[in-house]
């Protein structure tokens, strides 16, 4: 699937003009028209891959916007310029250098951007990240669940978030064939991350909860899973479901037993995939298009590891016994 991408240059425009690009080039129309008409510099791009979705917009000018979505998902908001604040309900929430805020879609109703603002975004399903709750904490997700809405960007999970957006944007969204394996893999990583670091309601029961020990054969069942399919798109919640255990304890017991993470132990075996790739690659192949079906989208690191590996550049191992 290509990547869904569109965007505005910073031109002069109103408000109805930037409701009808997002309306038109989503598939879904998601966005109730904004109600007020407001003339200034305004820029606008958006990627969407999959269910998530990364924004990053900027303004000229200050301008007040009210808005209703027709989704639940989670929203993260952060602004590198001079700010702007969102309105959840009757609650305003101020968005700037230090600090971002974290909201249900539907329950974000307003936004007053400053001049100056220069803002980014991202949109998180909200099915994903409570699979992940509940697959960290082995219980089912209270309909009352939430996250605390404010958050530090300068330290913390929200460092690492952050970068996750920006790399979903310039890596993920910047491949014209996105990677099946890269999408699972990036989708799994920022819902783990959301639901084990970010403040939420659930969060001391994460502290305080007891991991269960696992047996050898269930251990087993989820190493030989992981190495039959690490060609296909399969996750951590992948291989914890053939043990029959969560995600946190699998992640536990690897730590335990065999020093290293499900996550590290997947990567090592799609390393080795793509290695036998490359060994037996067809004059026409490329590093770039093999290290891609096997979920490394960032040439630069994969080379890097590549070498840490095996010793070897992959340039060095293409073809080598074609």
């Amino acid at each position: 699937m290509k990547p869904v991408t569109f965007s505005m240059p910073a031109i002069a425009m109103t408000t109805s003009d930037v409701s009808q690009c997002l309306s038109a080039e989503k598939t879904v129309n998601s966005f109730r028209p904004i109600s007020k008409d407001l003339v200034g510099d305004f820029s606008f791009s958006a990627q969407a891959r999959g269910e998530f979705v990364g924004w990053a917009g900027s303004s000229s000018v200050h301008r007040s916007l009210q808005v209703g979505l027709e989704i639940d998902d989670y929203l993260f908001f952060t602004d590198h310029g001079n700010g702007h604040s969102i309105a959840t309900g009757s609650i305003s929430f101020d968005v700037g250098h230090s600090r971002g805020l974290l909201t249900s879609a539907d329950r974000y109703s307003g936004l007053e951007i400053g001049a100056g603002s220069i803002a980014e975004g991202f949109s998180v399903p909200k099915d994903l990240v409570h699979r992940a709750v509940a697959d960290s904490l082995e219980c089912f997700v209270p309909s009352g669940f939430e996250f605390c809405p404010s958050f530090d960007l300068a330290t913390g999970p929200a460092v690492q978030l952050m970068n996750l957006m920006r790399f979903f944007r310039t890596e993920i969204c910047g491949q014209l064939v996105v990677s099946p394996i890269a999408l699972a893999g990036f989708q799994e990583m920022f819902c783990s991350l959301m639901a084990q670091n970010m403040q939420h309601s659930l969060s001391q029961k994460l502290v305080s909860a007891r991991v269960n020990s696992i047996t050898p054969g269930q251990l087993r069942r989820a190493m030989e899973f992981a190495r039959a399919n690490a060609a296909l798109p399969i996750t951590i919640a992948d291989m914890a479901s053939v043990a029959g255990v969560s995600v946190r304890t699998l992640q536990a017991n690897f730590r335990s037993f065999l020093n290293t993470t499900p996550t590290s132990f997947l990567r090592q075996l799609r390393f080795e995939g793509a290695r036998r790739d490359l060994i037996h690659a067809a004059p026409t192949a490329t590093v770039t298009h093999i290290a891609r079906q096997w979920g490394f989208v960032h040439m630069g690191r994969f080379s890097a590891e590549y070498r840490s590996h095996f010793g070897v550049s992959p340039s060095a191992d293409l073809g080598r016994r074609s």
